[in-house]
C-alpha cells in the first residue's frame, strides 16, 4: 500500500487553488445566499477534512514505525558480528578465524574490527544528514538501507582476509551509514509540537543504541552450530525487507505537511490554499466552519476579498511552521551553539563509555567473578549472569527515552543534559563506592547491579537530548545537517572510546580510569552549561 499516491490525490502541489466546489455554495453569486445551505455544506465538508485528518495520523505514525525499524535493523546488522570478533581476530581459535591479523595482535584486533565501521559511519553521517534536506529524506534512506545489506553480503563473501573484511566493514560505513542521521531528520519533519518532535527523536536514538547491543544477541542466540559469519546474511534480509517496507509505506515529509496544513487550517477557518515553489496565488476567500461553531457562529460570507499567499516550502517539502503552530528557529544556524553542543555530545560519550563498557568490564568482571575463581572459589556473579547484564544493558535505554521528553519539557533540552551529565558522574561514583569501598557480597552484588540500570537509564538523557537539542536550534532545511553532526559524534566516540578507556585501565588501573571518567563527565556538565542561556533550548511555554 503506498499511501504517497493517495496524498498527493487528496492535495497536490500546483500553482492554482485546489478545490472542489462546496455544494450549495456558489462564490459568483450574491452574499444573499441563505446561511442554512452554507452550514449544511461546510458540515460535509469539514467532515471530510476530519476524515482526512485520520488518514494523514495513520500514515504518519506507520511511516514513523517503518523508520525505526529500519534504525534498528541498520544498526542490528552492522554491529551484528561483534560477540564473536574475540574468535575471528585469534587465529586458530576457530575453523573460520582469520589465518593472520597483522600487524595488530589480538587485542588491537578485536578493537579494529568494529573501529572501521564506527570510523565510515562517522564520515557519512556528517555527509548523508545535509544530503537529504535537498534531494529528500526517502530516497537517502533506502538507498543507505540497500548499501547495508548488500555490505552485509560483501563482507561474508571476503570472510577469509581480515584486511579485505576491514576495508569491506569500512566503505559499508562510508556509504551506507546514512539511516540513522536521515530518519532522525525525517521525525522531525513530520512531527507537529516541540513535544512531539524531542519525543521521536529521543525514542529513535534509543533504537539505534539498542540495534548496536541487539545485533550481537542475534549473534548469541543463532548459537555455535552456524557459521560465525552467517548473522550477517540475516542482517542483509532484514534491511532489505525495511528498504522494501520505505518504498511502500512511507511518504515524503512535503505531503505530510502540505495536508496537515490543510487540514489546521479548516479548522481554524482559514482558506485552504496550495501554491507552487515559483509563485505565489491569487485566489477567493471561503469561510469554512468546523462543526463544533454551527450552532454558535452565523456570520456573513465574503467572497470578493482576494487573497495573494506566499508558499514557503523547502527543497525537502516542509512548509512555515508557523501554520502548525512552532514558530521556526530565526534567522541561519548558530554554528557557535552548534559547535558547543557537538564538543558536548563528544565529552559526554567519552564520561558516559566508562559508565557503559568500563563498569562491565573489567570492574564487575574482577570484583564478582574473576577475583574468586582466580583463588578457587564460587564466584558471587556466574559467566551467564555476566553475559546477560552486559546484554541487558541496552534495554534501559528504554526508560531514559520515555522519560527524557518529558524532562525536557519540564526543564528544558538544555536543562536535561546538563542534569544528565551530573547523575552520570554521580552514578559512575556509586558504582565505585559498592566495588572498592565494600567487601564483595550477595547484597553488593545486588546494590551494583540496581545502580547500574537504574544509573544508566538517567544517564543515557544526555545522549538523546543532542538530537532534541540541535532539532530545537535548526531552520527546516538544516534538519538533516545537524542530525549528521549528532550521529556522528556518537560514531565517532563509539568507535574511539571503548579503545582509549582501555588502554587507560590497563595502565593506571579500574579505580583510577573510573575517577577519570567521573571528572569528564562532570566537565561535560560544564562544557554544555553555556547552553542553558540558548532560547530555543530552555523549557518551553506550552500554553
Amino acid at each position: 500500500m503506498d499511501f504517497s499516491g493517495e496524498f498527493h490525490g487528496c492535495n497536490s502541489r500546483t500553482s492554482t487553488l485546489e478545490h472542489k466546489p462546496t455544494p450549495g455554495f456558489d462564490a459568483s453569486t450574491s452574499s444573499s445566499t441563505s446561511s442554512s445551505s452554507v452550514f449544511k455544506s461546510n458540515e460535509k465538508s469539514s467532515r471530510n477534512w476530519s476524515d482526512r485528518g485520520c488518514l494523514v495520523d495513520r500514515a504518519r505514525d506507520i511511516s514513523i514505525r517503518v523508520c525505526q525499524l529500519s534504525v534498528f535493523c541498520d544498526y542490528a546488522t552492522s554491529t551484528i558480528l561483534r560477540p564473536n570478533f574475540p574468535f575471528l581476530a585469534l587465529p586458530g581459535a576457530h575453523e573460520e578465524s582469520f589465518p593472520s591479523t597483522e600487524p595488530f595482535g589480538f587485542s588491537a584486533a578485536t578493537y579494529f574490527l568494529p573501529f572501521t565501521f564506527l570510523l565510515g559511519a562517522a564520515i557519512c553521517s556528517p555527509v548523508m544528514g545535509p544530503l537529504s534536506d535537498p534531494v529528500g529524506r526517502k530516497p537517502c534512506i533506502v538507498f543507505s538501507l540497500v548499501v547495508t545489506a548488500l555490505g552485509a553480503v560483501v563482507k561474508y563473501l571476503v570472510r577469509q582476509s581480515f584486511w579485505g573484511f576491514c576495508v569491506a566493514n569500512f566503505a559499508h560505513g562510508l556509504i551506507g551509514g546514512g539511516t540513522a542521521p536521515v530518519s532522525l531528520a525525517y521525525a522531525s519533519d513530520v512531527s507537529i509540537s516541540r513535544h512531539q518532535k524531542d519525543a521521536e527523536i529521543a525514542f529513535m536514538t534509543a533504537l539505534s543504541m539498542i540495534g548496536m547491543a541487539s545485533g550481537g544477541v542475534i549473534a548469541i542466540l543463532m548459537g555455535d552450530d552456524q557459521s560465525l559469519f552467517a548473522p550477517l546474511l540475516v542482517g542483509a534480509g532484514s534491511c532489505a525487507f525495511s528498504a522494501m517496507l520505505v518504498v511502500f509505506l512511507v511518504y515524503e515529509p512535503s505531503t505530510h505537511m502540505e495536508l496537515l496544513t490543510s487540514q489546521t487550517d479548516s479548522r481554524h477557518q482559514k482558506p485552504i490554499l496550495v501554491g507552487s515553489d515559483e509563485e505565489p496565488v491569487t485566489c477567493t476567500k471561503q469561510l469554512r466552519e468546523t462543526t463544533e461553531a454551527f450552532d454558535d457562529e452565523a456570520s456573513e460570507i465574503d467572497v470578493e476579498s482576494p487573497v495573494k499567499v506566499e508558499p514557503n516550502v523547502t527543497k525537502t517539502g516542509a512548509k512555515d511552521h508557523g501554520k502548525v503552530g512552532i514558530p521556526p528557529p530565526a534567522g541561519r544556524l548558530n554554528q557557535k551553539v552548534v559547535f558547543t553542543i557537538i564538543v558536548g555530545a563528544l565529552v559526554d560519550n567519552l564520561g558516559s563509555a566508562g559508565l557503559t563498557y568500563i563498569s562491565i568490564s573489567p570492574m564487575a568482571f574482577n570484583a564478582f567473578y574473576h577475583d574468586f575463581v582466580s583463588q578457587g572459589q564460587e564466584p558471587i556473579m556466574s559467566a551467564d549472569a555476566f553475559k546477560l547484564i552486559q546484554t541487558l544493558l541496552a534495554l534501559a535505554v528504554v526508560p531514559g527515552a520515555v522519560a527524557a521528553p518529558k524532562i525536557v519539557q519540564m526543564i528544558g533540552s538544555a536543562g536535561a543534559c546538563v542534569l544528565a551529565n551530573i547523575m552520570t558522574a554521580v552514578v559512575i561514583a556509586a558504582l565505585l563506592g559498592v566495588t572498592e569501598g565494600i567487601d564483595p557480597s550477595p547484597t553488593s552484588y545486588a546494590a551494583f547491579v540496581t545502580i547500574l540500570y537504574s544509573g544508566f537509564s538517567l544517564a543515557v538523557i544526555s545522549q538523546v537530548s543532542t538530537g532534541t537539542m540541535l532539532d530545537a536550534i535548526a531552520p527546516d532545511d538544516k534538519r538533516g545537517y545537524v542530525q549528521g553532526l549528532n550521529l556522528m559524534s556518537l560514531n565517532l566516540a563509539s568507535a574511539v572510546c571503548p579503545y582509549l578507556l582501555g588502554e587507560l585501565a590497563d595502565r593506571t588501573g579500574t579505580a583510577a580510569c573510573m575517577w577519570t571518567n567521573v571528572g569528564i563527565s562532570v566537565l561535560a556538565a560544564v562544557v554544555n552549561s553555556p547552553l542553558l542561556h540558548v532560547r530555543q533550548l530552555q523549557r518551553q511555554n506550552t500554553e
